[in-house]
């Protein structure tokens, strides 16, 4: 019941982009995948050689040298950009200093009407080794659930929303 999707590789190739979707189709079945690019790595050419792939919805645009990005989500051709918001290891390693930044974020992101922001938690992190990082990631989650603004959608019920209206 979960939504699956391509950590892909080839964000420069559009053939082995291609490749990398077939390949997951044969794995999974056919469907409207989604995908983000490991180390969001992208160029100018990314995005649109993933909507001609196919890929109804991509989370890899970000900003590497602010360490976070606010922006809407938007359309290259049939595909969703959803811009990659939080990423865990951007934040600062300090359980004090990742809360505030990510409510800095949210406040901004929330100011500019954004709709929707992206979080990437890497589940290596969740534990105890990395304390400050599972701290974090725990307080997000009751945050967002405490939240009389904030609620958890996928990237699925997200497209529908945004193709709505």
């Amino acid at each position: 019941g979960f939504d699956v999707g391509v950590h892909g590789i080839a964000y420069d190739d559009y053939t082995k982009i291609c490749m990398e979707l077939n390949t997951f189709r044969d794995i999974v079945g056919e469907g409207q995948w989604g995908i983000r690019e490991h180390y969001v790595r992208f160029n100018q050419d990314t995005f649109m050689y993933l909507a001609k792939a196919g890929y109804v919805y991509d989370s890899t645009e970000f900003d590497k040298t602010k360490g976070y990005l606010i922006k809407k989500p938007y359309k290259i051709e049939r595909m969703w950009e959803f811009p990659l918001t939080i990423m865990d290891g951007y934040l600062p390693y300090s359980y004090e200093s990742a809360k505030r930044l990510t409510l800095k974020i949210i406040e901004k992101a929330e100011k500019m009407n954004v709709g929707y922001i992206t979080v990437l938690f890497h589940d290596r992190l969740y534990n105890d080794a990395f304390k400050a990082y599972k701290l974090w990631y725990e307080w997000l989650i009751n945050y967002i659930i405490d939240s009389p603004t904030l609620t958890f959608c996928s990237f699925r019920e997200a497209m529908e929303e945004l193709n709505q209206g």
